[in-house]
């Protein structure tokens, strides 16, 4: 092969044979000239390669074909894959920075950075790397001044979604991961989320107890609701011992009245007292209430007009399917059991019924539950237990005026009552009655009703015919005798 370039020069001095074509080989003349070619060109070569450093090399440019290479790992360009690496010797991006190297004031610990970026300001460095240090490696970023600390870090200060686990963020801040993804506020004395307006701070949620408690706060960082480690819910309320307790009026409705257009209404008094569609407005028409099933589907509602109300459950055709006749109603009919009876609660009262297992026999949609079905029930053995206390404040310690003890009714001003142990509770057996929705029968007797219309239409036609049929032959008899 011929050697046209310093490129097509070998490092095994026996193979350069030509320069350009010009033979050098073994026999030429002269052989001194011969082998001192031969051995330029394997350094030339070997400069090429770089197994020969050149010392101090300078220019005003250069262009390097193929790979450079800076103190082994120093630096590294990959021209076969268009990469730089840096402290890496096979950079696998088109940018590949490795290694741990200290920052130069050591105030980041085992966080050395691999990229430190800085604007005029020297001391105040934009910092990127790998802390390797523990069991989990973990990329950080850091914006602080080597004289003060931390400084701010801003994300998209111009405007912009900002994705954690996601390439397509859907608002100012979104985190997506697999199942459910955790956000963790970590403070040393609990943690705060601040909702602001325009500068101006607008509610708080809180925590800051060992109990684990969230607190919701209004402006002025006034508690409004609290949720407890238990699961109980205050309202008006600094701690409770029940699932929900409103220290005031209750009222769920879409505009603030006692009824809702069209999503029912809640009403919890400060007495306890429940009221569904309490009341009302100017306008005549409205729901009550509505019952949604599992799916979120209305399967009922309770609907009220001017001078009536309607309690209805779903029954649109494009709810149902294998729609046929209803037939044999009057035999099903027979087999039901009308009874009279009293309830045990109400000897003196006595009315018409059915017994649920009974009625479940004929017409089973109709009865909730199963015959002599039991079930566990949870009873009370000892109330919730807490301290009675007068809060600390900035002037006074806090106040223990009695431990251990149920809640009261009233406390005096001041004073609180925290739950220190939840109530003791047991289980026992009791029975799941049966219950009966008669208005489910009425397809059933509007069937045997039509069953026994048609059988009297049926009588009534041929009573009618033999009526005729009488009359004609006593109209024959009659002609008959005249003869």
């Amino acid at each position: 092969m011929a050697k046209n370039s310093i490129r097509d020069f070998d490092n095994t001095s026996g193979n350069n044979t030509d320069i350009q074509s010009v033979d050098i080989s073994e026999g030429c003349s002269p052989a001194g000239i011969n082998n001192a070619l031969r051995e330029m060109m394997a350094d030339l070569a070997d400069v090429n390669d770089g197994t020969v450093s050149l010392t101090s090399p300078s220019a005003d440019s250069m262009t390097v074909t193929g790979d450079l290479t800076v103190d082994t790992s120093t630096l590294k360009v990959d021209s076969t894959n268009n990469r730089v690496g840096v402290g890496i010797t096979s950079p696998e991006a088109l940018t590949h920075i490795a290694g741990a190297t200290a920052d130069a004031d050591g105030a980041l610990g085992s966080m050395s950075p691999q990229l430190i970026i800085e604007g005029g300001n020297t001391n105040n460095p934009f910092e990127l790397g790998m802390d390797n240090s523990g069991a989990t490696a973990v990329a950080f970023l850091q914006s602080r001044n080597k004289a003060s600390g931390a400084q701010f870090l801003a994300l998209n200060p111009a405007g912009g979604n900002v994705g954690i686990g996601t390439s397509s963020p859907a608002s100012e801040l979104h985190v997506k991961g697999s199942a459910y993804t955790p956000i963790t506020i970590d403070g040393t004395s609990g943690g705060t989320i601040d909702f602001y307006r325009n500068g101006s701070r607008h509610a708080q949620i809180f925590t800051n107890n060992a109990g684990g408690d969230i607190i919701f706060r209004n402006n002025t960082t006034t508690e409004r609701m609290r949720i407890d480690s238990a699961g109980n819910v205050a309202i008006g309320a600094t701690s409770t011992s029940n699932k929900l307790e409103v220290r005031g009026v209750g009222l769920f409705s879409s505009d603030g009245n006692y009824r809702a257009t069209n999503s029912g209404v809640l009403n919890v008094s400060p007495n306890g007292n429940l009221a569904i569609g309490f009341g009302g407005d100017s306008d005549a028409n409205y729901y009550a209430a509505i019952f949604h099933n599992a799916s979120n589907t209305a399967v009922g509602s309770i609907f009220v007009d001017a001078s009536s109300t309607t309690y209805a459950t779903s029954s649109d055709y494009r709810l149902k399917e294998n729609v046929a006749v209803l037939t044999g109603a009057i035999e099903r009919v027979k087999a039901l059991a009308p009874k009279r009876f009293n309830f045990i609660a109400e000897p003196d009262r006595t009315m018409d019924g059915f017994l649920a297992h009974e009625a479940a026999a004929v017409v089973p949609e109709a009865v909730q539950g199963e015959k002599d079905a039991m079930s566990d029930q949870q009873f009370m053995v000892t109330p919730a237990l807490g301290d009675i206390i007068t809060p600390a404040t900035d002037d006074a310690d806090e106040v223990v005026h009695s431990t251990e003890v149920a809640k009261p009714d009233t406390l005096e001003d001041g004073q609180e009552w925290r739950q220190t142990a939840s109530p003791i509770m047991e289980t026992r057996s009791a029975p799941d009655y049966q219950g009966i929705d008669q208005s489910k029968l009425v397809p059933l007797l509007t069937a045997a009703l039509q069953e026994a219309i048609t059988k009297i239409e049926t009588l009534e036609t041929k009573n009618a015919t033999q009526a005729t049929q009488i009359a004609d032959l006593i109209t024959r008899v009659t002609a008959l005798e005249a003869n």
